[in-house]
């Protein structure tokens, strides 16, 4: 069975690229994988859960819509 992740998704307007680039670094520093686009995984942990709550807040401070999933692959 897959291990549990968690799905980062969001929607953040294309006309801020500085926002937009910010908020890119903080997800490649996190260690947080692309899946789709706008679609960011990392493996379920108490830090990960902290750490895309804090991105969650910068996106969603800035304009943008943002939430967390918990799931496990399936296919």
């Amino acid at each position: 069975m897959e291990e549990e992740q968690l799905i980062l998704v969001f929607d953040l307007s294309g006309d801020n690229w500085t926002v937009r680039k910010k908020i890119w670094r903080e997800l490649q520093e996190s260690g947080s994988k692309l899946a789709y686009r706008s679609h960011w995984t990392l493996p379920l942990n108490e830090r990960n859960v902290i750490e895309f709550k804090r991105i969650c807040e910068e996106i969603r401070k800035f304009g943008g819509k943002a939430e967390v999933i918990k799931g496990v692959k399936v296919v």
